[in-house]
């Protein structure tokens, strides 16, 4: 049985061979894979009886569970059964991953940079009313003296996170802002459901 995940141009998989006896004694993980929400994403499972050992006869159900679980500590659980005689069940595509997102954290990370020594307040607006302030200092320490003492160039990457409570279209905005007052901002469309 293998998993392929591909989204975009990139994709993992992983590889499981059935051996006789539980299936709950047989399973491969792919430790932490991130799902790109910008664009899409598709997860297919292929399951080839044929190349796993003899089981006695061509019979018989394999089931197999999909389990996502997220940053939050959510738990979502997928299932189907391969049937060996039945051959249109050995392909199964689950293209429609973002509805399981919903009530769960959705993390955004956002890099900006700024060529004096200015500190930088990133305020996001999720689209659904929630919001969020965070400010990273040049320093690392505290607030940047006014004027700036000197130049002291910076990049700062922050990961921000929200909970959408329904499916739906969000426009999630994010603004940075520097201590003199340049901004700059960015947005992006999510669509769960």
């Amino acid at each position: 049985m293998r998993l392929e995940i591909a989204q975009g141009a990139h994709s993992e998989s992983l590889s499981i061979v059935r051996y006789p006896g539980s299936p709950n004694d047989q399973e491969a993980t792919l430790q932490d894979a991130e799902i790109e929400l910008t664009g899409s994403v598709t997860l297919t499972l292929y399951y080839t009886p044929m190349d796993d050992p003899v089981n006695g006869r061509l019979l018989g159900a394999n089931p197999v569970w999909v389990i996502f679980e997220t940053p939050d500590g959510g738990i979502v659980r997928l299932h189907h059964t391969f049937n060996v005689r039945h051959p249109g069940t050995w392909t199964w595509h689950l293209d429609a991953i973002l509805p399981m997102l919903v009530g769960r954290a959705i993390h955004v990370a956002v890099g900006a940079s700024d060529v004096g020594s200015d500190d930088l307040t990133f305020t996001v607006d999720w689209g659904n009313g929630g919001t969020g302030t965070t400010t990273v200092f040049n320093n690392g320490a505290g607030p940047d003296p006014f004027p700036s003492p000197e130049v002291r160039p910076m990049t700062a990457t922050v990961a921000l996170a929200n909970a959408y409570t329904a499916a739906g279209t969000y426009t999630i905005s994010v603004t940075v802002t520097d201590d003199d007052g340049g901004s700059a901002t960015t947005t992006l469309q999510l669509t769960l459901g």
